[in-house]
Parts: C-alpha cells; structure tokens; sequence
C-alpha cells in the first residue's frame, strides 16, 4: 500500500519526467494540449504539464537555477520553468568543470 508521501506513481499510471531546456518543455506541452483540441478533448493544458523537469547547471558557477542561461542546446531556467509549470525537479549537474566546461553527471 502506498502512503500520501510515496513518489511512486498510481497503479498503472506512470510520472513523465521532461528536459531539459526551457522551449522543449514548453513545446511538449503545447503540442500534447493542441493535440488533444484536435481530437475533441476539453482538458486544460495544466493536465498536459509533467510530472516533473529537467535542466542543468555546472557546480562552478551554478548557471541556470536562478537567471536563464544557455550552455549551447537551449535555455537552461529551473526557477522559470518551476514557478509557472511544475512541482517536481530532476537536476543535472557538470561534476568536472572549468570556467562553465565539462561533462555532464
């Protein structure tokens, strides 16, 4: 039996986890909720919204959480993206960096 505090999805159901820039996010949703107008649904776009996002920053200088920042595949904006979209958060950070370069964890 789960508890109320359980991350663990409902039986049969599964959480979607989306990323990582912020046009990506918003583009999934936008076409999941377009889509579903097509096909004579009335669900609002909020039901479309993820379980949770994703973004990532860099442990040097921590780009991306709070301002919008672009480290080449997009804008990278945790706080953006979790103000006006969602509640759950997956981060990805750069373990080995210099000056904002290296690979990502």
């Amino acid at each position: 039996m789960q508890t109320k505090s359980s991350c663990r999805p409902p039986r049969g159901t599964t959480y979607l986890t989306i990323g990582q820039d912020l046009f990506s996010i918003q583009q999934y949703v936008n076409e999941q909720f377009n889509s579903s107008l097509h096909s004579g649904s009335m669900s609002p776009m909020s039901s479309f919204f993820p379980s949770a996002v994703m973004a990532y920053t860099d442990l040097s200088s921590l780009r991306g959480l709070e301002k919008p920042t672009d480290y080449g595949s997009g804008i990278e904006y945790a706080d953006g993206v979790i103000q006006n979209l969602f509640s759950g958060y997956d981060v990805g950070l750069q373990v080995s960096s210099v000056n904002g370069e290296g690979s990502k964890a």
